[in-house]
């Protein structure tokens, strides 16, 4: 199984992270991790009215709910 992490910034292209989620989980042997900051989910909030929740349930895995936990583990010390 291969892993592919999709990461959300608050940018207005996060709607498409969001496609590309959708599109994982309808490819067999891939496994996507999420990693969304608060001001993705904000964004994705008022573009296209979906909850942190929802575009959370579209990965198979979500890796840090906060920006400063995932800077940390993208860009270690």
């Amino acid at each position: 199984m291969r892993r592919l992490v999709v990461a959300i910034t608050g940018a207005s292209g996060a709607g498409y992270g969001v496609r590309l989620l959708e599109l994982l989980r309808a490819t067999d042997g891939i496994e996507s991790h999420l990693m969304i900051s608060d001001a993705a989910a904000l964004n994705l909030h008022h573009e296209l009215d979906l909850k942190r929740k929802d575009i959370e349930a579209l990965a198979d895995h979500v890796r840090a709910r906060h920006w400063r936990v995932l800077r940390q583990w993208l860009i270690p010390q």
